[in-house]
């Protein structure tokens, strides 16, 4: 398992991620770094550049790092390694957005994806890590638990419920 930063050799193997995502009923790809919400591929490669340079952001948006997961010359999970945090981000989101493809689930690629951030998060000087999930993702809650994570509360956000976990230093 690799994990690279996108480049346009990924277009299609993220077009197959997206699809697949989509053929189980998933219209939404979290720790894509809003590559799904492109049209275009080389565009978002710009904003995704800008985003990991912190240069041109968007008002709302914070410096991120998105990586590719790839294993097998298939993408098999995204992550989105948010630098710091604004209000939004600090209620949901947090610093670490990440998926995994849906073929691949239970099979521990989450939890490495979540132990490489960390690892990543760490070497970027962040040392208390928010991570949130949605309280009905069970497979996120035990993979969040599992790489240390402490539950610090609960809040509900248009009507979803998101468990608010720290890893490291305790806020």
């Amino acid at each position: 398992m690799q994990f690279e930063l996108p480049q346009e050799k990924h277009e299609m193997l993220f077009q197959a991620y997206v699809n697949e995502a989509n053929q189980y009923g998933e219209n939404y790809i979290n720790g894509d770094g809003g590559c799904s919400r492109y049209s275009d591929f080389k565009k978002w490669l710009d904003f995704d550049k800008n985003l990991r340079e912190e240069k041109d952001l968007p008002e709302g948006y914070v410096g991120a790092t998105t990586y590719f997961v790839v294993e097998d010359n298939q993408i098999v999970g995204t992550l989105n390694i948010r630098h710091y945090l604004n209000d939004d981000l600090l209620k949901r989101g947090g610093h670490i957005g990440y998926s995994v493809s849906v073929k691949k689930r239970r099979q521990g690629i989450a939890t490495a994806i979540l132990k490489f951030a960390i690892r990543k998060c760490y070497q970027m000087g962040i040392k208390k890590i928010l991570v949130t999930c949605s309280k009905d993702n069970t497979g996120s809650k035990k993979t969040i638990e599992k790489c240390g994570g402490l539950l610090e509360n609960e809040m509900k956000i248009n009507n979803e419920k998101i468990l608010r976990y720290w890893i490291g230093e305790r806020k």
